[in-house]
């Protein structure tokens, strides 16, 4: 296992970047700074161009800290990776352990903008037969190393982003999962379809409705998701719901939606892992539709602690360059 002071764990994803200096072992983070220069912004370039591009990116943002030594190691994850990243990796495959050392990953070299060279280890996804996700997999680390699975249990480790991940953990590895695309429904719907006139979009960074939001958890179950959707318009019309009210009932529709097959028995635990704001949007939707193992709210791990967490079990279990 890999000596480990402090890292540079870097969170690349499609359109925001995060930088963090994190002291191994207490993850307390030292430094930190985001960009919202994610790899769409860098996508269209040609592949040598697109890779030229994102290492000045990288310099120009580590020359932020001009004390930093270059020997800090830094570990990139999420979309840089990917077809239009930096490097292409391929995926891992599951049954993937997830104690740090089942990712496919690979030595960058890059100039460093002070006439030397600076390296980073990249890391790739991970792939079923039919799903994939790419940058997760740090999260799922992370967290299975902060909360792992008691003996004889398995987990359902549910990541609520934009794009949700319904993740089955058993005997320390991932065994399956199923991505849904609730947050990114929701910015469609609310934005560029008949049900934008009826909602605020704003609303959602506002204050929370939990008589609106469970009203569609439930209502969902009923009516199924297409007809579920058209009382966003149809309440509007006919029961003069406000604008607001209306957001979160649809933001409610989707989640439970998302929901709807989500069932564990008493053998299995359930953890989420996500940012405060949307695990209690996840929690409040599991209790209206009493998913909740043994009544008891669920466990929550904060969505960036995870994935440094899983960028640091990587680190140590790295093979040299």
């Amino acid at each position: 296992m890999n000596s480990l002071e402090r890292f540079l764990g870097c969170d690349w994803g499609s359109t925001s970047f995060r930088l963090r200096v994190v002291e191994a072992g207490t993850r307390r983070v030292l430094a930190e700074q985001s960009a919202a220069s994610g790899i769409k912004a860098f996508a269209p370039l040609p592949a040598a161009d697109r890779a030229a591009a994102m290492a000045r990116f990288m310099a120009d943002r580590l020359a932020q800290w001009p004390d930093l030594p270059a020997t800090v190691p830094l570990i990139i994850s999420g979309m840089a990776s990917s077809s239009v990243g930096w490097r292409e990796l391929p995926y891992a495959t599951t049954p993937f352990p997830l104690d740090g050392t089942g990712c496919e990953v690979a030595h960058l070299e890059f100039p460093d903008g002070r006439g030397a060279q600076r390296s980073a280890l990249l890391v790739s996804g991970v792939r079923t037969a039919d799903d994939v996700l790419r940058g997760e997999e740090c999260a799922l680390i992370g967290a299975h190393a902060l909360r792992p699975c008691a003996a004889g249990r398995s987990t359902l480790m549910l990541l609520a982003g934009t794009h949700p991940k319904h993740a089955w953990v058993g005997d320390g590895r991932l065994l399956s999962f199923r991505t849904h695309l609730t947050g990114e429904l929701f910015d469609a719907l609310s934005r560029a379809t008949l049900l934008a006139a009826s909602v605020d979009r704003e609303a959602a960074s506002g204050a929370f409705d939990p008589e609106a939001f469970r009203e569609g958890v439930i209502r969902v179950q009923a009516d199924g998701l297409s007809a579920a959707l058209f009382q966003v318009r149809a309440r509007q019309l006919l029961q003069g719901v406000a604008s607001a009210a209306n957001t979160w009932y649809l933001s409610g529709l989707l989640v439970g939606a998302e929901l709807t097959e989500v069932a564990v028995g008493d053998a299995t635990d359930m953890l989420l892992v996500g940012d405060e704001r949307r695990v209690d949007l996840y929690r409040q939707a599991l209790l209206a539709l009493q998913r909740i193992p043994r009544g008891q709210p669920p466990p929550a791990i904060d969505l960036a602690t995870a994935v440094i967490a899983g960028q640091e079990a990587i680190l140590r279990h790295a093979p040299a360059k």
